[in-house]
């Protein structure tokens, strides 16, 4: 718990460090960047990963269209971690 309480806010002070250090891009070759953080969802719950139960047209077109990182792992082995 104590661990937790100096964590977050480490984090977050390193991630001001980083943003504030990076260097500034133009407006037209500034990356968007988009991150899902959602709770209790499988790899293979999207369209784009091969499913045909759950429809997901417009993350299949964000997908096709942009670069995927499908190589992340959680450390927990629940979705507790997401709340």
């Amino acid at each position: 718990m104590k661990t937790t309480k100096l964590c977050v806010p480490l984090c977050l002070c390193a991630l001001c460090v980083f943003i504030t250090a990076a260097p500034a891009l133009d407006a037209a070759k500034q990356t968007n960047f988009l991150f899902f953080l959602v709770d209790d969802m499988g790899w293979a719950d999207i369209g784009a990963n091969g499913s045909t139960y759950h429809e997901t047209p417009n993350i299949d077109r964000l997908a096709r269209s942009g670069m995927r990182f499908t190589q992340g792992y959680a450390a927990g082995s629940v979705c507790s971690p997401t709340r």
